[in-house]
């Protein structure tokens, strides 16, 4: 009740869930954060992009790091120059700064250096680096890239981006100990205040909620079903007081409205298809609409996400009902993957403790969602688990509950969705499909990216030439005069497409400096393993011949001992020889003649 910005909170007048109620809202705070001084959070956006943040430090410094809103495929480039450190000393850190969780532990980049901070002030990503002092609030948009560290008394490195701001810190504030640093956070959903201004909010956390989707994490915004919330609370007060506020609010988020209504009926087009399946049960009321003491269905929780998929339900959904009956819990999809479901099952844990796989408990329909692949056999030959109290199909095996969906609506159904797009445009003054066009969700898109450009500085002046001359191109095909409205609508498109070029070649060529920057370093360090390589060659050769020197003076030595040795043979020979001539006949020496020697 003390808080002086009280409309800044969750729900509160500038949020997008002021017309949620408070249990279907996800939890998004406050939170008080303490921590000790010397850590940090490294890059990061809330919620996935989805949500705004605010940070109210109460003790302590924290050192930030803030990019502005970007794309998808400037966030990656953005990251890729802040890493440039780390790919420097060699660390290579793969880390996920737009789907990981930077909370959870594990290893970090490095903090950026002061040239990763000058790479991106020359590609415009606008990086903010200050410290949030005490008593200072600090408000980040969806889908900013942020980090924070906590600042302690140490002295950093001389290439540190914080390197002189921590020692005016040190000197004003004469820090000679570490302080705790302790904070209050949130994260909430701005609105915005402009009919402009809401279009960028509804825009951004539209997109980010569908790349949440594609990458597979769950978005913590509810975006579809604020804004259908807000159409109708903005409606009634517009016919109760006849503000003309509310007819500005309603043209800010008609774009992304116009989109969600518009697939919540083509969802229900598809939905009639499913009508002859035996497997499918169309509701006919709404969630809202049925009494709630004899449903066990609660259309305004928070937790109505597919399960699969984890895309946001705001109103169309499938319900299992083997879940429902067997299990007593609730197993909600979507319609893309019920779809998906029917070709290929897939089982789905729901108990605490009995897992999917490694367990032939987890594989029964009355403790898992398991649709399984013998469905519509009464006996099977493992007999293992009793029977369904339902279906009496053997629950290990042939179970068809888990089979069988209800096609529900949360709050509106088809024709309900029509006349809340026909009061939004009667209140907004949309008549010829020519103004639905100028409202419509691409362009209004578009228009926001152009606003914020990703061009380096040195290329901005060009830049403005081109779109200027593809402008005056596009006025003169038309056979009439283009009015303000064309103008307006033609030209965020024509410089988006000269300014993605630029963007595009600029990004690349920035890769590819550093590419063979790098390139270049491994280059040199070959050659001069090389070098080396050859300098040992050579001494290996003079060795070789040395050896080959004192090799042929060995033969040399071992012929002339050879020699010798046949030449001392020799003599010896002649010598037996010589004294078996002058030796006496044995026979003279006994007194008996020899018939040899006469």
């Amino acid at each position: 009740d003390n808080f002086l910005l009280p409309n800044l909170l969750p729900g509160g007048d500038y949020c997008m869930m002021q017309s949620v109620n408070d249990q279907a809202r996800p939890f998004m705070g406050p939170n008080l954060y303490v921590t000790p001084p010397g850590s940090f959070t490294h890059f990061h956006q809330d919620g996935h992009g989805t949500v705004d943040s605010g940070h109210m430090c109460i003790d302590g410094y924290n050192e930030v790091i803030m990019l502005r809103r970007m794309n998808e495929r400037h966030k990656k480039h953005a990251l890729h120059l802040l890493t440039c450190a780390d790919r420097c000393k060699g660390n290579g850190v793969q880390y996920d700064a737009l789907y990981g969780l930077p909370h959870h532990n594990g290893k970090k980049p490095l903090w950026p250096d002061i040239e990763s901070i000058k790479k991106c002030k020359k590609m415009n990503y606008y990086p903010c680096v200050f410290v949030l002092k005490p008593g200072q609030f600090l408000h980040i948009n969806k889908g900013r890239l942020h980090a924070f560290r906590k600042a302690n008394s140490e002295r950093l490195d001389k290439f540190d981006c914080h390197k002189i701001l921590r020692e005016d810190l040190v000197k004003q504030k004469h820090l000679t100990k570490d302080i705790i640093c302790k904070s209050v956070a949130w994260d909430w959903m701005y609105t915005g205040v402009t009919e402009d201004g809401i279009k960028a909010e509804v825009t951004e956390t539209l997109s980010s909620s569908k790349l949440a989707v594609l990458n597979g994490v769950l978005s913590l915004a509810i975006p579809e079903s604020c804004i259908s919330a807000l159409a109708r609370n903005y409606i009634a007060s517009y016919k109760a007081t006849s503000n003309q506020t509310y007819i500005s609010k309603l043209k800010g988020i008609y774009p992304g409205l116009n989109q969600i209504m518009k697939q919540q009926l083509k969802e229900f087009e598809n939905a009639k298809s499913q009508a002859s399946d035996q497997n499918v049960i169309i509701e006919d009321k709404p969630d809202s609409k049925k009494n709630p003491e004899k449903v066990t269905i609660d259309p305004f929780g928070n937790d109505f996400f597919c399960r699969l998929c984890r895309k946001e339900l705001s109103n169309i959904y499938m319900h299992c009902e083997g879940c429902e009956v067997l299990l007593e819990k609730d197993f909600n999809i979507c319609n893309d993957c019920h779809r998906r479901e029917r070709l290929h099952p897939r089982p789905f844990q729901m108990h605490p403790t009995r897992k999917i796989n490694g367990t032939s408990a987890g594989a029964r329909t009355d403790f898992n969602h398991h649709p399984q692949k013998n469905s519509g056999r009464r006996m099977c030959g493992c007999k293992n688990g009793p029977v369904c109290r339902v279906c009496k199909y053997r629950v290990c095996c042939s179970c068809i509950c888990h089979q069988k969906y209800s096609l529900r609506m949360r709050f509106h159904d088809a024709s309900e969705i029509i006349s809340l797009l026909e009061e939004v445009r009667s209140c907004i003054g949309l008549t010829s499909t020519e103004d639905e066009e100028d409202y419509g969700f691409e362009t209004v898109r578009d228009m926001h990216i152009s606003l914020t450009p990703c061009i380096p500085v040195s290329e901005q002046n060009s830049t403005i030439q081109m779109s200027t001359r593809s402008s005056k191109h596009l006025s003169s095909v038309s056979k009439e005069a283009p009015t303000t409205k064309e103008i307006t609508a033609n030209r965020p498109l024509t410089e988006d497409m000269d300014r993605d070029k630029i963007l595009e070649i600029s990004a690349r060529t920035s890769v590819l400096e550093e590419d063979s920057a790098g390139c270049k370093k491994k280059m040199a360090d070959l050659e001069e393993k090389l070098h080396n390589l050859e300098k040992m060659t050579r001494r290996t050769e003079n060795k070789v011949k040395e050896q080959d020197q004192d090799f042929k003076i060995l033969i040399r030595g071992l012929d002339t001992v050879s020699m010798l040795q046949c030449q001392i043979i020799i003599q010896e020979k002649k010598i037996d020889k010589l004294a078996k001539g002058n030796q006496p006949p044995t026979d003279i020496m006994h007194g008996e003649p020899d018939e040899a020697s006469v």
